[in-house]
């Protein structure tokens, strides 16, 4: 297909949201990951499928969303400008490191998402996709 000769009106979509049942007490702010069919805090091991989207205690219904959002940078291992575009790693449910390897006995840590940069207060923005 040729290239556009003129302007096109291209969509965009913010990211979907989805109710689970939460299997945890989980935190408005947190990476969520579906595990056996409920949500649960994301880990080093568990991927996130999204932000939640408020606070639930477990056997709640937990609207989570994808999409980009700021998370803190571990310290040990921090993520950088020159991992933009990069994919980053869970260290735990609000916490993102540029380190794949084990953090918590998982063979590696699970990817957070891509790395997109960082927000006015240092948190790395990372687009998180199922």
């Amino acid at each position: 297909m040729a290239s556009l000769t003129a302007e096109r009106i291209t969509r965009e979509f913010a990211g979907r949201t989805i109710s689970v049942t939460a299997g945890a007490d989980i935190f408005a702010g947190a990476m969520v990951a579906v595990s056996a069919g409920v949500a649960v805090p994301a880990t080093s091991a568990l991927a996130p499928a999204g932000v939640a989207q408020e606070t639930v205690t477990s056997g709640g219904v937990l609207r989570i969303k994808e999409g980009n959002f700021g998370f803190d940078n571990d310290t040990t291992s921090a993520v950088s400008s020159t991992d933009l575009g990069k994919d980053v790693y869970v260290k735990d449910d609000h916490t993102v490191t540029a380190d794949g390897a084990v953090v918590s006995g998982a063979a590696t840590n699970a990817v957070a998402g891509k790395f997109l940069g960082f927000d006015d207060n240092s948190q790395a923005i990372v687009r998180i996709t199922v």
